[in-house]
């Protein structure tokens, strides 16, 4: 299975305080994020920049410590969902394919 990276060098917000979290959007400009990926995209070309966050209504999946990854090209979405119930200790049954939401 191919190698996901944490690009979370630092987290700048405590995602275990619900009151307190807020998602990757309202924390970064769109102009910071557009900055950062194009940022990582050339130091790593062949990796895509993801960020993965619980869905603000989702009650039963725990927020993840981390929430920046850069996935190979070559992933599969299988593989990735295998990864993030790595990452957030989930059991299969929990997470699938069709639960994740993509949001751009």
């Amino acid at each position: 299975m191919p190698e996901v990276k944490d690009s979370n060098a630092s987290i700048s917000h405590d995602a275990s305080n619900k009151n307190t979290y807020k998602p990757y959007k309202s924390r970064k400009s769109f102009a910071r994020r557009k900055g950062e990926v194009e940022s990582i995209m050339k130091k790593f070309p062949t990796k895509i920049p993801v960020v993965i966050e619980r869905y603000h209504k989702e009650t039963n999946l725990p927020l993840l410590d981390k929430t920046k990854f850069l996935v190979p090209q070559e992933i599969t979405m299988s593989q990735f969902v295998t990864i993030i119930r790595k990452v957030s200790h989930v059991e299969r049954k929990v997470v699938s394919w069709n639960t994740l939401k993509v949001i751009s």
